[in-house]
């Protein structure tokens, strides 16, 4: 198939029933919304309706979305504080489980069950006090440090300040090898310096002289040596604080335990948040909706597109659920609604995977041919034979067939598998071609690499060729549908016959008994030459169209260009096995006893990255002939994506109705 073919719907109920109808519409799945406010018509209406004065209802409406944002952020942020407890999962483990299935119904059921309010109150309690007993615990563990060094102390620092017969003084001094500055406190006049402790970094003293003066003057004395005073936030003495401290240190560490213990276990609450989390995303979108719509005092009125596929079903589905309270207008898309279209893809499961290149560049216009059926079939032979290696293809098949096998849900990711795995085979079939895996030649091959380059070059220059002539007809079949003949015949059908009678000229000569092939590709060429001048002439229906006739032709240049990229297939081609060769060289250049070891390392390495960049190169090359060569000659894009209105399955994956 192609871009879905897309109807254009407007309902209109009770402005009362609108919440109800966004409801089924989402669970439908299979409606996407246009924004009424933005049009002219349903502005002069509500203008009409309502005076230059909005109604306090409607104010209420606008505040509810920026409501629902705040409750998906705090939601958001319990569940990743719930999460950072939990043991973490390995990717294959995340993978192969796949997403929690729910229908719409049950979503919406629990979403409004849940007691949201108090799992974001409880999750930020638990965070705040396990923060808070964290800070706690540092700080207890550097007083108990600041204990155990001190608890020989047999006097308080607080006490020994206003004593009024001497000075004394309790704090550290640096320490080295040779006890340098311990020695130079002690060295200085009508001192006594005892000893309390000493590791690595300082030495713990007390210093007592006689009061001769005040306490910061004697602290000053004591400066050549470096002391340092201690600060010391206690009441009691180390020895009397040490085991308090202790005990509360032991205490703040259990409860911060079992909050922990908590958290682990709270694998519960977790999945709850995630459905709760899916469930605002739901409302949210709803409530986006709704602001969209057209409104009166007493009706509502939503518009938007479907798929021609599924206006039956919806028919169907709107009546069942509201019993004609809803009124359904169902119109084809009008010329000038074209481009506001939204485009929906749907193609063969073989070609589908291939829609990521077209998404890559830009959807296609409404009235544009999707390019993905014409794109896949040669960005699948490019790849392989810019990849071409039989054991990268086998390689790359089996990594992506275990991926299929294990991945559950993830479509995004599943589609993805099977792009590669579509390209894996390309690349095992032009490797059987050219007799090369992981850079050995195979006993078989049809095309030899080392003698058969001209060959390989025929080949990337003919599909190339091929692949122009699609790109030239397709562009004179959309401008041919769309009546616009001269384009057509100037900038497609008249392009297709030049090129295929310059081929006959060159061809003719080389075939025995075919001259007469390359007269007739002569004229073929000349006669639509003068035709391309002439079209143009008629068009602008003076000679002055002679000019942008003869600009035309010049573009045989750009067609020149055009095949020259395509050698790059030949080129890479031979570049990825040469290099896998070298690489098999220097493995083989390694003695017998390191082939085993080091050599076989060495080989998954080296083919490692191989396989990588010649992959690279493949995604990347083959992305730009497909871009540049072939959708230049016809293809534009610019389609919106077709976005409905449906569940959000970020968490929980929900089956669509329209689906069941």
């Amino acid at each position: 198939m192609a871009v879905s073919p897309m109807q254009k719907i407007t309902l209109v109920t009770s402005k009362a029933l609108l919440p109800e109808l966004l409801t089924v519409l989402q669970e439908d799945g299979q409606v996407h919304l246009n924004n009424l406010k933005v049009l002219d018509d349903w502005q002069d209406l509500e203008a009409n309706e309502r005076g230059t004065s909005k109604r306090e209802d409607e104010a209420e409406a606008v505040n509810l979305l920026p409501q629902l944002q705040k409750r998906q952020e705090k939601v958001q942020k319990a569940l990743t504080l719930y999460q950072q407890h939990l043991p973490k999962k390995g990717l294959v483990a995340s993978l192969t489980e796949g997403l929690p299935e729910l229908t719409f119904q049950e979503l919406e059921a629990q979403g409004r069950q849940f007691n949201e309010q108090l799992a974001v109150n409880r999750a930020s309690q638990l965070n705040k006090r396990l923060k808070d007993l964290e800070k706690e615990a540092q700080t207890l563990q550097a007083d108990l440090a600041l204990l155990t060094q001190w608890q020989k102390l047999d006097v308080l620092p607080q006490g020994g300040q206003d004593h009024q017969v001497v000075n004394v003084a309790i704090g550290t001094v640096p320490a080295d090898s040779i006890d340098r500055y311990y020695k130079a406190l002690a060295a200085l006049p009508d001192l006594v310096v005892k000893r309390v402790f000493s590791n690595p970094q300082e030495v713990g003293v007390v210093v007592f002289s006689q009061k001769l003066s005040s306490q910061a003057d004697f602290l000053d004395s004591l400066a050549p040596a470096s002391f340092q005073a201690l600060e010391y936030p206690f009441e009691r003495l180390p020895q009397e604080q040490l085991p308090l401290t202790s005990e509360r240190l032991k205490t703040v560490q259990e409860t911060i335990q079992a909050i922990r213990q908590e958290l682990t276990q709270s694998q519960e609450t977790v999945d709850q948040l995630k459905v709760q989390l899916d469930y605002l995303a739901n409302h949210s979108l709803r409530e986006a909706a709704s602001q969209n719509a057209g409104l009166t005092e007493h009706l509502a009125a939503v518009e938007g597109w479907t798929e021609t596929r599924a206006t039956a079903h919806l028919q169907e589905t709107l009546k069942q659920a509201f019993k004609g309270l809803v009124v359904m207008k169902v119109a084809d898309a009008k010329d000038e609604e074209l481009d506001q279209v939204p485009i929906k893809l749907r193609n063969h499961p073989l070609v589908a995977p291939f829609e990521s290149v077209t998404r890559m560049y830009a959807l296609p216009k409404y009235n544009e041919v999707d390019p993905t059926p014409f794109l896949a079939p040669f960005y699948w032979t490019f790849f392989g034979m810019m990849v071409a290696d039989l054991g990268y293809g086998l390689l790359v098949m089996l990594a992506t067939a275990i991926g299929l096998w294990l991945i559950k849900g993830r479509e995004r990711l599943r589609t993805t598998c099977k792009f590669y795995f579509s390209l894996g085979l390309s690349t095992a079939i032009w490797g059987a071609i050219y007799g090369s895996a992981f850079g050995f030649n195979l006993p078989f091959k049809l095309i030899d690499t080392n003698t058969d380059v001209t060959t390989i070059l025929l080949i990337s220059v003919g599909l190339g060729f091929l692949q122009i002539m699609t790109g030239l007809f397709l562009n004179t079949y959309q401008k041919a549908k769309r009546r616009d003949f001269h384009e057509a015949y100037a900038n497609g059908l008249a392009w297709i016959f030049i090129l295929l009678g310059l081929v006959a000229m060159i061809l003719g000569p080389m075939i025995p008994g075919a001259a007469w092939l390359g007269t007739v590709g002569q004229i073929l060429a000349i006669v639509n030459a003068i035709g391309i001048v002439l079209s143009s002439v008629i068009k602008a229906k003076s000679l002055g169209g002679l000019g942008s006739g003869l600009y035309n032709l010049y573009g045989i240049s750009g067609y020149i260009g055009d095949f020259v990229s395509y050698t790059r297939l030949m080129a890479l081609g031979l570049s990825g096995g040469s290099i896998g060769a070298a690489f098999n060289t220097i493995v083989a250049f390694l003695p017998v006893w390191a082939r085993f070891s080091i050599g076989l390392l060495l080989f998954v390495l080296l083919h490692g990255l191989n396989i990588f960049l010649s992959m690279l190169s493949g995604y990347v090359h083959g992305a730009r002939l497909m871009f540049v060569e072939f959708f230049g000659k016809f293809y534009e894009g610019g389609g919106q994506p077709f976005q409905p209105l449906a569940p959000v399955n970020q968490n929980v994956q929900t089956k669509v109705k329209s689906e069941e």
